[in-house]
């Protein structure tokens, strides 16, 4: 659910902040005072395209910050742990400056964010839903696509795609396969000739790492000694070394302990340093005789690692890529080419394939068809309460060439008065009866997202009609926040939350002023809208 949305220096908006609530939130006021900006803000903030026309005259940039509240059923939390931004799982804050040069800059939660990321986010957190919109439902193929979405076809929609495009992948390989032969067989070649050369080298797990330290440890053989050399010269010469100046210091602690008592712990701190010093000495000596020259174990490490280092540069970049691909090599040629097993091997996975893509496809036409059904019913009765009494909306169901999308043709028809013919809403609906078609689809969806965005869907309806919709919106309020800008009063006297929008003139410049109604304010601004109405 939005919770505020702040503006800055946009459009004609100096500065506004502005508080939504659950249920229906309006939007009012006449012709050009900005309701239409923050409708663009809105859609910014939901990953539209930047325009450096936005910002506000004379100023470097504009901003929009949008305070989100998250639910657990929406699933934008999850996908927020998924970018790697850190979510409270509550609330959500995303913020959008747009520079005077047209550079845009987002940030969620605080971090800097992709525009893709934006726009993979927006669809859980609100539904824009506008005049172009209604349009889309001229669109028949977008017809498929809502009945899909509603009825929650779409993952048996999917899964069906998945299948239908792995048959054709599978026949193109098929077609690929006998036309090129010669190819294919050059294809074997060359993956025998990689395994060959993999094999030659035969590397093991971690050797990269494990020969590489002991190659930097040999190649440095003398400089390592020599420097041992030197650390033990500090540790045990006769008059300067530690252990000779840790001795001294033993003894003259313990000749100086009888006559303070409080020397007995520095002399065990100094017998402890002394037992330690020891230690490294034995250690570094230790190390220091195990130490060699060998020209002929530094020649093999060095040709071993030549050898795995190219091995990576053509199947890696890491080892465990040439030891996966080494793997994969195996069992692809783990039987020897023969082009009509091949062919056979080809047809037999299409066979397979085509009988799963065909009980797939008979299982989306079937769950299609049950759900169109009750999806005419749900929206014929909708429409019904949207001034349209005698309307009747229909799904017609035909047979198409197979497509990723199935086999089904889906065309949404309505009657809209008694006694006449269904007519295809692609073709012959009126802006009035789309518009009461797209909302009447609205109120019998039931998706997760919790906002919806209405953008004058009251547009080519009439007054009586626009307070039977204003009804529905707040019953729909009741399970999604609204917002909704309209011009009709009968509409708007359902609002649960009421902001007028009102331009002024200041100073030679024009401010958009944005103001949420009480109830003796909002009486004015409904008279208001009333007369324009009757005007």
């Amino acid at each position: 659910m939005l919770l505020s949305l702040t503006i800055r220096d946009f459009v004609l908006i100096d500065k506004a902040e502005i508080a939504f609530t659950k249920g229906l939130n309006i939007l009012t006021g006449e012709t050009g005072s900005g309701k239409s900006a923050i409708m663009e803000a809105l859609s910014l903030i939901l990953g539209a395209k930047a325009d450096a026309a936005l910002v506000r005259k004379g100023q470097e940039k504009a901003s929009i910050e949008a305070l989100f509240e998250l639910s657990p059923l929406d699933g934008a939390a999850a996908l927020l742990n998924s970018m790697g931004i850190d979510s409270d799982d509550s609330v959500l804050h995303i913020k959008r400056e747009i520079s005077k040069e047209g550079k845009s800059r987002i940030w969620i939660n605080r971090e800097v964010a992709t525009l893709a990321s934006l726009k993979s986010l927006s669809p859980l957190l609100m539904e824009f839903v506008g005049q172009r919109a209604a349009k889309e439902l001229f669109d028949v193929g977008n017809h498929l696509i809502i009945l899909d979405s509603i009825g929650d076809l779409t993952p048996l929609r999917v899964t069906f795609q998945e299948s239908f495009h792995a048959l054709t992948e599978k026949r193109a390989e098929l077609r690929q396969f006998t036309d090129s032969i010669d190819l294919a067989r050059a294809l074997f070649d060359k993956k025998a000739a990689d395994l060959k050369e993999i094999e030659a080298v035969s590397p093991l797990e971690g050797e990269d790492d494990a020969l590489f330290e002991e190659y930097s440890t040999l190649s440095n053989v003398e400089e390592l000694k020599e420097n041992l050399q030197g650390i033990l010269d500090i540790l045990i010469n006769d008059e300067s070394g530690v252990l000779s100046g840790l001795n001294a210091v033993r003894k003259k602690t313990e000749e100086y302990l009888r006559i303070d008592q409080k020397l007995k712990d520095p002399l065990e701190m100094t017998k402890e340093a002394l037992a330690n010093m020891k230690e490294v000495e034995r250690t570094l000596s230790l190390r220091l005789s195990d130490l060699e020259i060998n020209p002929e174990r530094l020649y093999f490490l060095s040709e071993r690692l030549k050898a795995i280092e190219r091995l990576k540069k053509l199947y890696g970049p890491r080892l465990e890529d040439v030891l996966r691909r080494w793997k994969e090599l195996k069992e692809e040629l783990s039987s020897s080419f023969d082009a009509d097993e091949r062919i056979e091997s080809l047809e037999q996975e299409i066979r397979s394939l085509t009988a799963h893509t065909d009980r797939l496809a008979q299982e989306l036409s079937l769950a299609r068809q049950n759900f169109a059904k009750i999806f005419a019913k749900k929206v014929t009765a909708a429409i019904r309460t949207l001034n349209m009494p005698s309307a009747n909306f229909s799904v017609e169901m035909n047979i198409k060439p197979r497509s990723a999308s199935g086999d089904d043709l889906i065309e949404f028809y309505l009657a809209p008065n008694l006694g006449e013919n269904p007519v295809s809403v692609s073709k012959a609906a009126s802006g009035g009866e789309l518009s009461r078609v797209l909302l009447a689809i609205k109120l019998v969806e039931s998706s997760t997202n919790t906002s919806i965005v209405f953008d004058e869907i009251d547009a080519n309806i009439g007054g009586s009609t626009s307070a039977v919709i204003g009804k529905q919106l707040k019953e729909l309020g009741e399970r999604k926040q609204i917002l909704l800008i309209t011009h009709f009063p009968q509409l708007a006297r359902f609002a649960c939350r009421h902001l007028k929008i009102s331009k002024k003139e200041e100073k030679g410049r024009t401010y958009t002023h944005i103001e949420a109604l009480e109830a003796d304010t909002r009486e004015g601004e409904l008279a208001r809208m009333m007369g324009s109405c009757v005007l």
